[in-house]
């Protein structure tokens, strides 16, 4: 009995992850959970780790793409947690099944560690619970399942709280936590990691403002809990750092002047709504591009936000967190401001001098700060639900949240969920049984469409290709198609 009690939230948010996402649990076998090229990468990531330790080669190195030179995968977008998981499932549920659960387990963990947080800070589990759904499920997180990499910030909520509590009483068992979150954090996405370094600063910020601990435990225990997850991930830190500088590593560093959230797409429903979607999606195209779509909130979080403010006892307790709302806020709208599609260049906004650093160009997109936004966003809204509920009686202490939640996941719901049968002709399965060493050119060829596919069928016929695409691409990786007369420069860059 006090399992099930203890169990009670994540099986409830798992509950709700089936329907958020319908029909996904209908089709976890035969359809995978891909709404655009990208996921084509991830899942070649689980296929190519796979098949580096099956035949002891470097993970790190591989001459199946961009053959006859290969490409050094050091500074590739692998999700290591999430093929971990794969690597474990795969045997038993199947290649389909196991890829789909990668991406569903997000969801339920997502929500759990925000409630977790939530309720150390509150007291209250149903101001906790409506933040874990507004994390779980809010569109612009969601909108990122082809992306293993950015999705996954399921552990942040814990490494904040663990973090906090480690500030509060100085015992390592709860920095070790901390640190092991950091860890997992990394592990998902080496873009989450740095963004949760940023976090800790600001979590040192909120420790110091409310008096949590005092100055020298702050800065001591968020110093040793990053210091450890770095001495951790040292394996996979080290060849990363011993490669800077050695190459053309980021040829594919994009302009951060251009890749901001367009401010009127906050305004914006969500586009994958099962009823306004479609009425809402010509405002999207107008603002062009897949950035800045669907970072709307929901009409009801901001009024629950605009609470916070208005309502004078919960403002003074918000007041932190909404400092963290501005701050990723201000840097997911970029270096200039950007309303629908048209970039200001006049009026540069407080990201500028940061984009121009180098860890910024690493992280390449502003637009993703809006995943790290909903965690202050999630919070506030928790300490406005609970405060609600104390000024309510009776019924309407249970009914008034209850509503806000649905009214919450009602706004968020993106379903159905896009899924597609795998699609890969069956001349590839006879490709795969030629004789003899060669690799495969494929037309076209195009970084952002064609050779994602074609990444897909190598998982089928395991024969070399002479495109793909993957993160950080040397410069020279593409020297083969760039001079070969027979196939002249149609690499697009």
């Amino acid at each position: 009995m006090k399992l099930v009690k203890k169990a009670w939230v994540p099986l409830a948010y798992t509950g709700i992850t089936l329907v958020m996402t319908y029909p996904a649990i209908l089709h976890l076998s035969d359809l995978v959970l891909a709404g655009g090229e990208d996921a084509w990468i991830f899942w070649w990531n689980n296929w190519w780790v796979k098949r580096a330790l099956a035949t002891g080669q470097s993970v790190y190195m591989t001459q199946d793409l961009f053959f006859p030179q290969g490409a050094d995968l050091t500074y590739h977008s692998f999700s290591w947690l999430n093929t971990a998981l794969w690597l474990i499932l795969e045997p038993v549920l199947g290649n389909t099944a196991a890829y789909n659960l990668t991406v569903l387990w997000v969801f339920p963990l997502a929500g759990w560690g925000m409630e977790r947080l939530v309720r150390e800070l509150t007291g209250s589990k149903t101001g906790a619970f409506v933040a874990g759904l507004i994390y779980a499920f809010v569109p612009y997180r969601i909108g990122q399942y082809n992306h293993g990499t950015l999705m996954g910030t399921q552990w942040i909520p814990f490494y904040t709280l663990f973090l906090l509590r480690g500030i509060q009483n100085g015992r390592w068992r709860h920095l070790i936590l901390a640190s092991l979150f950091l860890v997992l954090t990394a592990l998902v996405g080496w873009n989450l990691f740095l963004y949760s370094l940023i976090w800790a600063v600001w979590i040192a910020a909120y420790a110091w403002v409310k008096k949590i601990g005092p100055a020298r435990r702050i800065a001591s225990a968020t110093i040793v809990t990053t210091l450890i997850a770095l001495l951790a991930l040292s394996p996979l830190l080290i060849p990363m750092f011993s490669r800077v500088g050695s190459q053309d590593t980021l040829t594919d560093i994009v302009n951060q002047d251009e890749m901001q959230t367009d401010l009127l797409a906050y305004a914006i429903p969500n586009e994958m709504h099962p009823l306004w979607g479609s009425a809402v999606e010509p405002l999207y195209d107008r603002m062009g591009g897949y950035v800045s779509r669907v970072v709307f909130l929901g009409f009801s979080v901001i009024a629950l936000l605009i609470y916070t403010l208005v309502r004078k006892p919960v403002r003074q307790q918000v007041g932190m967190w909404w400092v963290g709302i501005l701050m990723w806020w201000l840097m997911a709208l970029g270096p200039y401001l950007k309303l629908l599609s048209r970039i200001y260049y006049n009026i540069p906004l407080p990201y500028y001098p940061l984009s121009r650093l180098y860890v910024f160009e690493v992280l390449k997109i502003p637009d993703r700060f809006n995943l790290m936004l909903i965690i202050p966003v999630a919070v506030a809204v928790g300490y406005a639900v609970t405060d609600i509920r104390e000024r309510l009686e009776g019924r309407l202490q249970t009914a008034v949240p209850i509503a806000l939640g649905l009214l919450i996941l009602f706004e968020y719901l993106s379903v159905p969920f896009e899924m597609h049968p795998l699609r890969i002709s069956s001349f590839y399965e006879s490709l795969a049984q030629e004789q003899g060493e060669f690799g495969i050119i494929e037309l076209p060829i195009d970084l952002h469409f064609s050779d994602k596919h074609y990444m897909l069928y190598q998982t089928e016929h395991s024969l070399p290709i002479a495109s793909g695409c993957i993160s950080r691409r040397p410069s020279e990786a593409t020297a083969f198609l760039e001079t070969n007369s027979f196939i002249g420069r149609p690499y697009s860059n």
